[in-house]
């Protein structure tokens, strides 16, 4: 299909490649030509681009006019983005993505994990499309995908995640397969919800990664352009002002007022009502479930664990309840 033809998707959250690297890639498609097929969504009159932004980009520096494409149809519009996401953390390094697109990457990719049926098929053809011989044609890789979609796709890596994922926690494979803890993977998660200006500053370090996840808890968008408007106006934001946003936000007592007196500094402290409360637990309790070689880090991972399981039993016992009435 024709490059004029694509038309670019609104989701779009990737950033083009530029320097050695769209270089390389120029080069490569001069010499090879573009092997592997780009991925459009045919919706409506439209062929919206989801899967091939740096190979159309290049292509066109290299003097192409078109390039081999599978054309997906009957797409939900989450199971776009979902394509989108997918294709770029299985064609990228982890590493290479900033940090926005990280956590909007991880935050579809979860999403993905924790639902069944056609989203699960789409992992298990992007599967398909990504590890096809290079030197296929358009037509072979078209083969491949109506095998998936026949359901003769064979066992790969993304079907092995999802039969397992009903027995691990998703945010734990997640953590797993991009090095990252678990905590880490639910805070990106969150931070996937902040709007574009402001992941915007938390790529560019005015925000940082704490700051970025307090945030994220001002789940009212007009609050989080307020504040914007108000960063862009030449305000601060520091982690204790974040923190303050944070303690707001989830008590529901933010406003635009609260906004201005947080960021000009004229509300500086949480209410003591607000501040999670700590406590110590004895030696002697501490003595009778662990051993002295355990570290700190195992004993307070398997305290939250058992904490878990303790409210999930609590969680399932009042659903029985309610059921029987």
């Amino acid at each position: 299909m024709e490059f004029d033809q694509m038309k670019p998707f609104s989701d779009h959250r990737f950033k083009l490649y530029t320097g050695k690297r769209l270089e390389d890639m120029v080069d490569s498609i001069r010499n090879y030509g573009i092997l592997q097929p780009l991925i459009l969504w045919h919706r409506r009159e439209e062929y919206i681009l989801l899967s091939g932004y740096n190979r159309r980009n290049a292509g066109i520096l290299a003097g192409l006019k078109k390039a081999p494409v599978v054309i997906k149809e009957n797409l939900s519009h989450e199971e776009a983005v979902l394509i989108m996401a997918e294709t770029n953390l299985r064609q990228r390094s982890f590493s290479d993505l900033s940090e926005s697109e990280r956590a909007f990457c991880l935050k579809q990719h979860y999403d993905a994990l924790k639902s069944q049926g056609k989203r699960t098929d789409l992992l298990n053809e992007l599967d398909e499309l990504l590890n096809s011989d290079d030197n296929a044609g358009a037509s072979t890789v078209s083969e491949s995908v109506t095998r998936s979609q026949n359901g003769e796709t064979p066992e790969n890596e993304a079907s092995t995640v999802s039969k397992t994922v009903t027995r691990f926690r998703t945010d734990e494979k997640l953590g797993e397969k991009y090095g990252l803890n678990r905590d880490k993977v639910a805070k990106y998660v969150r931070i996937a919800g902040l709007i574009p200006p402001l992941l915007e500053r938390f790529d560019r370090g005015e925000i940082t990664f704490l700051a970025a996840y307090d945030l994220s808890f001002i789940q009212n968008t007009e609050y989080q352009e307020i504040l914007e408007e108000y960063l862009q106006g030449g305000y601060c934001l520091d982690a204790k002002k974040a923190a303050l946003f944070h303690s707001c936000a989830k008590e529901g007592n933010l406003t635009e007022k609260i906004v201005a007196e947080i960021l000009s500094g004229r509300k500086r402290e949480i209410v003591e009502s607000e501040k999670p409360k700590t406590f110590r637990l004895k030696p002697t309790v501490i003595s009778r479930y662990f051993t002295p070689v355990q570290s700190k880090k195992e004993i307070e991972e398997t305290i939250e664990k058992a904490l878990e399981l303790y409210f999930s039993k609590d969680e399932m016992k009042e659903q029985t309840v309610v059921k029987s009435n």
